[in-house]
């Protein structure tokens, strides 16, 4: 399922943000003409250090169909969930928190198409830093 990146309300009425949390863009889901339950990944292209890291973004849901959303890492084929969020919260919420990440891990963002159309979630701002948060 693609990803889109978009400038300004996402191309569904009453769904998606009308802004990017910061700066022009941000990264969304549209459900339109999916089924209930595909879903879409962000994975980081990344080799990380063996050190703590504070991973930071933001996320935004809106409309009456919203899936889920959560962050995960990958280490081979374990999948440990950090977030798995409250997508019925409107608008823009940020989130931080430290993860330990190796040369082996994948950092991924994932999001679920809910029940229907309306329902688009999208992210921003995400950062990954080593250090704590």
């Amino acid at each position: 399922m693609a990803v889109y990146l978009s400038q300004g309300g996402t191309d569904t009425r009453g769904t998606g943000p009308g802004r990017a949390y910061s700066g022009s863009f941000y990264k969304y889901i549209d459900p339109t003409g999916k089924s209930q339950g595909q879903k879409a990944e962000l994975v980081s292209n990344k080799a990380f250090l063996d050190t703590a890291y504070c991973f930071f973004f933001a996320k935004h849901s809106k409309g009456r169909d919203v899936g889920s959303l959560e962050v995960l890492t990958k280490d081979g084929t374990q999948e440990t969930t950090h977030y798995l969020f409250n997508t019925s919260v409107k608008g823009w919420e940020s989130f931080s928190k430290t993860i330990q990440l190796n040369s082996n891990t994948k950092l991924i963002i994932r999001a679920t198409v809910g029940s229907g159309q309306k329902g688009d979630i999208a992210v921003d701002e995400v950062t990954v830093t080593p250090g704590q948060c």
